[in-house]
């Protein structure tokens, strides 16, 4: 089968920022582990996602494309390339451009999920300083952009604990163009992050990650910053299987099926959640979660089921075909 993998275009580095050089160091390692997981049974080109991308998938026309692509840099941004593939009716991993957008979108999935039932934390959105006229939430509070992943943007700073950390925070995101931004309560208690695959009924949670911020420095505060996430990496605690109760352990499943079909999610996703007392509160969506060979956490969440990544990289491919029902002399366990 002919499989083509797109990925963002890696602009120059001059102008950027940390988070987004660390961030395309990221995706440039993910990009070559799934190509070389690819090639052992198909067909694999590359390409980069331009705004030339139909015309050039119009000559390319792929029996299935592996999407990675976040589009940061493209009109519509994550919703662009699934948009176009169904435009021209080319199969492809992940999820639809409709459900990226409401994940991608950390405020949409709040108000979504927020109408069905789950537990969100409180937010608020600001595009602007003035905005803040209209602040309600209680300290502390957690600045993020509203848009985007991989921890961009949401720095140890950014959980405030005053009205004016919280002014001088959005100044200076505000300056560095991170906007909009999302101002959401803070949940203080445990953090787990579920993996989801597959589609319709026929979903697999892989085992919860306990996330255990407890051996930062001091004065590194208990979230998954940049800083966290990137210089102090080693200092973070992953458990998986999490050693949790068979109750919340039900409760986490049952709430990571309920949000990935409410999202109208396929394939593959993370969900981010932190547990207060007995109450289970989503963080965070990730519809088009890291693949990368050695950090990622869906990579080690699938391990923990004595799985590899190879295993992972071809599920995806898999549960796309079935999705967009690619015949059966192509399945992937022909290796054609």
């Amino acid at each position: 089968m002919r499989v083509l993998v797109l990925s963002d275009k890696i602009t120059g580095s001059s102008q950027k920022r940390e988070d987004e050089l660390f961030h395309d160091q990221f995706m440039d390692e993910s990009v070559l582990f799934v190509v070389e997981e690819l090639k052992k049974r198909h067909e694999v080109s590359y390409l980069e996602a331009d705004l030339h991308l139909k015309e050039k998938l119009k000559e390319e026309r792929p029996d299935l494309v592996f999407n990675l692509v976040n589009g940061t840099a493209l009109p519509g941004g994550i919703s662009y390339v699934p948009n176009a593939l169904d435009e021209l009716g080319i199969p492809y991993t992940g999820s639809s451009g409709a459900a990226h957008g409401k994940a991608y979108d950390k405020g949409l999935t709040m108000k979504v999920l927020g109408s069905m039932g789950v537990l969100v934390p409180r937010f608020m959105e600001i595009t602007n300083l003035e905005d803040l006229s209209a602040f309600h939430l209680p300290y502390p509070v957690l600045i993020k952009p509203k848009d985007g992943g991989y921890s961009r943007g949401i720095f140890n700073e950014n959980l405030v604990f005053t009205l004016e950390e919280l002014k001088a925070q959005v100044e200076l995101l505000l300056r560095e163009k991170y906007t909009p931004l999302l101002l959401s309560e803070y949940i203080e208690g445990r953090e787990f992050t579920l993996g989801v695959l597959g589609n319709g009924e026929h979903l697999e949670v892989l085992p919860p990650m306990e996330v255990s911020f407890k051996n930062l420095p001091e004065d590194l505060h208990p979230f998954y910053s940049f800083e966290a996430k990137v210089t102090f990496e080693d200092h973070i605690e992953n458990k998986v299987p999490a050693k949790i109760s068979e109750s919340l352990l039900e409760k986490l499943q049952v709430s990571a099926r309920h949000i990935y079909r409410t999202l109208g999610l396929s394939d593959y996703a993370r969900l981010d959640f932190r547990v207060r007392g007995e109450k289970v509160y989503l963080l965070e969506a990730n519809s088009l979660p890291g693949l990368h060979k050695t950090h990622s956490d869906l990579v080690k969440m699938m391990e923990a089921t004595g799985r590899t990544y190879e295993d992972l990289v071809c599920s995806i491919l898999e549960f796309a075909m079935e999705k967009h029902q690619i015949g059966v002399a192509n399945r992937l366990i022909s290796g054609k």
